[in-house]
């Protein structure tokens, strides 16, 4: 988002970087705010308060660490992704690189330095993700070989990619761009508001279902407080 407006759209970025070159600046501006909503979501799920984490295990422990994971493993790609070469193979990556192209282009050189502290401080998270994540090197899974990052390391990656595409903009088109994402009162905040709310309903619910057994009242005791879409049975032997 540049500062005073709203989300970036394609027509800024193809009247002063051309068709392809417009898209690549859209594409990549967002793809870095996408990166650090997900980063954002990790660090606050599961790198505060241990609270937090056992408001998650008590819902689904199951899905609380499938979620873990997924947020993880998307974010060290994408950063993979984000640092790739401006081509594979002939082929045209949508990476960071084209900034540093797009710059030099326009006779700016001073990106050049950022862009290699940049991809200095991505160099063991895209390790890790070469060996573990896009590809699953057999001697990495076996314990042979050891390649590791860590959330600090992600971290200051992800920061340093922040702070490249937001130096791009300040120095080419002259704005200044919050890449946080500002996200209303629906992010990951509430979201684990209302599944706390719901596991605290869920405990008070069973203590009053054991009362109206104990009671005798048995057509209460074992009456569904759900509605019939929010589960399948069937689903969990069959998903396909």
């Amino acid at each position: 988002i540049a500062s005073g407006s709203g989300p970036m759209n394609t027509r800024p970025a193809a009247k002063d970087f051309g068709e392809a070159d417009g898209f690549l600046v859209h594409r990549l501006t967002n793809s870095v705010s996408q990166l650090i909503l997900q980063w954002r979501m990790f660090l606050f799920f599961y790198c505060g308060p241990l609270e937090r984490i056992e408001v998650l295990n008590e819902a689904s422990g199951l899905t609380a660490r499938t979620f873990q994971n997924l947020l993880w493993d998307n974010t060290i790609l994408n950063v993979r992704r984000l640092t790739d070469r401006e081509k594979s193979r002939g082929e045209i990556n949508v990476s960071l690189a084209h900034l540093l192209r797009i710059s030099r282009e326009k006779g700016i050189a001073c990106l050049d330095v950022p862009y290699e502290e940049l991809l200095s401080s991505c160099e063991t998270t895209r390790r890790y993700a070469d060996k573990h994540i896009a590809h699953s090197d057999f001697d990495h899974a076996a314990g042979r070989k050891i390649s590791s990052t860590n959330r600090g390391e992600t971290t200051k990656a992800i920061k340093e990619i922040s702070s490249f595409v937001q130096l791009f903009h300040k120095k080419i088109t002259d704005v200044s761009y919050e890449l946080v994402p500002r996200t209303s009162v629906s992010d990951e905040q509430q979201f684990l508001k209302l599944l706390y709310l719901g596991n605290q309903s869920s405990v008070e619910q069973t203590s009053e279902k054991i009362r109206q057994a104990k009671a005798g009242d048995w057509d209460s005791a074992f009456q569904s407080i759900y509605p019939d879409w929010l589960s399948d049975d069937h689903f969990r032997d069959n998903p396909f």
